[in-house]
């Protein structure tokens, strides 16, 4: 083989790689920008799925907290429960006087099915001593708002409230 046959079969080979490497270039960059592509597709629609998830979220969660409003006013309108918490503001506070009266199990009895969907409710008298409980041992007591001064200035502004707690019903 000649030296000129030699040049031009390697010129060939050189040309064939830079081809090579550039057809390897394109291939890898069009892969590359395809996979990008993908990924901001699926994030878009991952997005698109999260704020449903959320909107849906959040229309089910004020659904609820008016259901839980509605259930808080009707008690708190409710004749039984003013009697009784009028006859029990008529007592001394403290846990036995409190006990003794007959309105404890007649408001238990009454919040009976309710306590199906609560774990607990407090009657709170001004002074914050707990008239009426599901719990015998808050009974007479400094109600458990008293570490907590906000929910209870809300409450004692007027508002109904049912956020969750330790009991999560207050009248």
């Amino acid at each position: 083989m000649s030296s000129q046959d030699y040049y031009k079969k390697t010129e060939l080979n050189a040309l064939q790689v830079v081809s090579v490497c550039l057809a390897l270039i394109l291939i890898v960059v069009g892969a590359y920008s395809a996979v990008q592509m993908v990924e901001r597709r699926y994030q878009h629609m991952v997005r698109g799925t999260l704020s449903t998830v959320l909107e849906t979220m959040a229309e089910g969660l004020e659904l609820w907290e008016q259901d839980q409003a509605l259930t808080v006013q009707n008690l708190a309108k409710n004749s039984t429960i003013r009697r009784a918490t009028k006859k029990l503001l008529a007592l001394p506070r403290n846990q036995k006087s409190l006990l003794a009266v007959d309105t404890q199990q007649e408001l238990r009895q009454l919040m009976q099915p309710v306590l199906n969907y609560y774990r607990g409710y407090f009657i709170i008298a001004p002074d914050n001593i707990s008239l009426a409980s599901s719990r015998d041992s808050n009974i007479g007591t400094p109600n458990l708002l008293t570490k907590h001064p906000e929910i209870l200035a809300d409450i004692w502004g007027g508002e109904l409230d049912s956020r969750p707690c330790n009991a999560p019903m207050f009248l």
